[in-house]
């Protein structure tokens, strides 16, 4: 590529995801020359996930998985104690171990430590098999 040339170039992008109300995006524009190092900053709700979505036509799931685990993790592990079937689930969860008393307090048991690597390992391997399968290997 020649000096100056630019990488990317928006010029007035709008994007609103079906049955909003509002813009995600409203008249962004922004050029990335090239040989130069960029990245998106803001708060939460500024618009970088919906501005990557657009550039490369993928939205963020990554984000909705680990939120859906968290909840179910913290719904089984408050579920559990009332709940006789939850018993066994419970145990692969992680509040299990941070709740029920807190490691700090009482040591990590070396049980407890083998199922949470156990579960790590399962969540890193699904995260990694999902990742492979983007279309952009294809």
């Amino acid at each position: 590529m020649n000096p100056g040339t630019q990488v990317l170039t928006i010029s007035k992008l709008t994007k609103r995801y079906p049955g909003a109300t509002f813009d995600a995006l409203h008249d962004v524009s922004l050029t990335i020359p090239t040989a130069q190092v960029f990245g998106f900053l803001g708060p939460n709700g500024a618009g970088k996930v919906a501005l990557d979505g657009a550039l490369t036509g993928r939205r963020g799931i990554a984000g909705t998985i680990i939120g859906l685990f968290a909840f179910a993790s913290f719904m089984v592990s408050s579920l559990a104690p009332g709940i006789s079937a939850l018993k066994y689930i419970d145990l692969v969860s992680p509040f299990h171990y941070y709740n029920k008393p807190s490691p700090l307090e009482a040591g990590l048991q070396t049980t407890d430590a083998s199922v949470l690597a156990a579960a790590s390992v399962v969540c890193l391997l699904v995260g990694l098999w999902i990742f492979m399968r983007r279309d952009i290997y294809r």
